[in-house]
């Protein structure tokens, strides 16, 4: 199957066992942004090789590790 690139849901969470699912489109956009610039840690699943460049290149963040 094809890779696609499209980004369709972003899941946040400020706690274990507590996840939020939100649309990538629309307004949610410039909040996911805001929030991702103020994150003071991130943390996820292959999140250094694939959901950091993809998601910040999507929301023209600056990835600086």
């Amino acid at each position: 199957y094809p890779i696609n690139d499209r980004i369709t849901m972003v899941g946040l969470s400020d706690k274990t066992g507590h996840v939020l699912l939100v649309p990538f489109e629309g307004m949610y956009i410039p909040e996911l942004r805001r929030i991702f610039l103020n994150a003071k840690r991130l943390v996820g699943q292959n999140v250094i090789q694939f959901d950091i460049p993809k998601l910040f290149k999507a929301l023209e963040i600056e990835w600086k590790d």
